[in-house]
């Protein structure tokens, strides 16, 4: 049993899971003692008001008070400022001077074990972690594209300086494990997205109508509306559903908008859609840093053909298919071509578990 430290950009308690989610509840699941730190987290996020976590009674609760949830603790990192991404560099790097560690991670970091960094800003604690707990091993495990995500300059270019001190750096993407080879060989390795194989396996509850074709989206933001608008006049007699924080703007009666789900109440809506809706609007340069996306994996773990746009082009995904945007006819050919895919020709089996993907972060050998 070890004490394991996670520090996320997420709220553990939050509708909205991520990668991170999964892996504090299956290294719990094996008896560890585990910690979720929000690390990201301060008083300009009070100020602004416009952050979904505050919407939270539990978050606001846990902002005082660490919380348990099951054999999970909660702990929010709140600090006066956090890094901003600010044109002027001396805005950035005096922001990144007021964001702090709390005394109840200290606390924690002190006693951990393992400790496991996502792609934040709390990788600016990396050097003062290793003089609190110079013993503990540190894993990053890359959720994002630092750049993708428009992170601080300063929090990118110190990446790059301490990949090669981490214990070990594990990635979910083929992109962004090219992107960080230039810096690391020796401790870097691609490791995809896991899932809840018991959680799908046993969900034999349909929430669409029989005999209807349905394409889900799920996700927080970027969706391509104009995407949706398109398709779902095209075709008129299918089912568009939209899951995620989406404002109804898109008026056909085929577009379904089912606002923020649990995660549990998601699962249906994947594993028994016709097609898997990937369909978001990212810059070129990023593009292919989504072709290994949590939501690809959930997608390709129910066999269904994904929608992406061209830009996304990843040859190691064989139930991709492309369109360009706002362009009618390749949509059209896209969904068409979709519709057509032999299912089981995706082999659901060589994708991890969140236990597998667990377990080798705590111990990579």
């Amino acid at each position: 049993m070890k004490t394991i430290v996670l520090l996320s950009g997420h709220y553990y308690n939050s509708k909205r899971k991520a990668g991170f989610h999964f892996i504090s509840e299956s290294l719990s699941k094996t008896g560890n003692n585990v910690t979720f730190i929000t690390a990201v987290f301060s008083i300009i996020n009070i100020l602004r008001g416009n952050d979904y976590r505050l919407s939270y009674k539990s978050f606001r609760k846990n902002i005082i008070f660490p919380q348990k949830y099951g054999n999970i603790k909660s702990i929010i990192n709140l600090s006066l400022m956090h890094p901003l991404n600010n044109c002027n560099r001396y805005i950035e790097r005096f922001s990144a001077l007021l964001y702090t560690f709390n005394f109840r991670c200290i606390k924690e970091i002190k006693k951990a074990d393992v400790i496991i960094f996502e792609s934040t800003s709390a990788l600016l604690f990396f050097k003062r972690i290793k003089k609190i707990n110079p013993d503990a091993k540190l894993i990053y495990r890359v959720s994002d594209d630092l750049s993708a995500i428009h992170s601080p300059r300063i929090v990118i270019s110190l990446e790059k300086k301490i990949l090669e001190d981490f214990d070990y750096v594990s990635v979910p993407s083929l992109s962004i494990y090219q992107n960080k080879y230039k810096y690391t060989k020796r401790n870097i390795n691609i490791d995809y997205h896991g899932i809840d194989k018991f959680l799908f396996d046993n969900c034999n509850k349909s929430p669409y109508r029989e005999d209807t074709i349905n394409l889900i989206f799920i996700g927080t933001s970027n969706l391509d509306l104009q995407f949706i608008d398109i398709a779902s006049s095209f075709f008129s007699d299918y089912i568009f559903h939209i899951i995620g924080p989406f404002k109804r703007i898109i008026t056909q009666k085929n577009v379904i908008y089912h606002g923020e789900l649990d995660f549990n109440e998601t699962v249906p809506f994947i594993k028994n859609a016709t097609i898997g809706l990937h369909t978001i609007k990212c810059h070129s340069n990023y593009a292919n840093t989504y072709s290994d996306s949590l939501k690809v994996i959930q997608y390709s773990y129910c066999q269904l053909p994904i929608i992406v746009p061209e830009i996304m082009k990843a040859n190691h995904r064989e139930n991709f298919f492309y369109y360009i945007y706002d362009d009618i006819d390749s949509i059209r050919i896209a969904i068409e071509n979709a519709l057509k895919m032999d299912r089981r020709r995706i082999n659901k089996e060589a994708i991890y578990s969140w236990d597998d993907l667990a377990k080798k972060l705590v111990d990579p050998s």
